[in-house]
């Protein structure tokens, strides 16, 4: 498991702020093996995700939860190595649904 720690921030004209004047911003970037199963395992001991895996653009799948201090855990598993040329293609098209 890798931790990678960050903070949620904004560029509002140009210039990076903070969201929140508070510390509710910090995220918890943790790299898994097998993000479906942390999720599994997450919900059968009565946490709540804010949402359910999902394959993000840049080859990821992730799900995000709040720890028990509020903290923004997003937990991640690179599911397929995608170049940026391929992102930005991705990003141009509709959404596309998951089967």
């Amino acid at each position: 498991m890798i931790w990678t720690w960050g903070f949620n921030l904004v560029r509002i004209a140009g210039k990076t702020v903070s969201c929140s004047n508070d510390d509710s911003n910090f995220t918890a970037f943790i790299e898994v093996d097998d993000v479906d199963a942390v999720h599994a395992q997450v919900m059968e001991n009565g946490a709540k995700a804010e949402s359910e895996p999902n394959n993000q653009l840049w080859g990821g799948r992730v799900f995000t939860m709040y720890d028990l201090n509020g903290f923004k855990l997003t937990f991640w598993q690179l599911v397929e190595k995608v170049s940026l040329e391929e992102v930005r293609q991705r990003n141009q098209e509709p959404l596309r649904q998951e089967p």
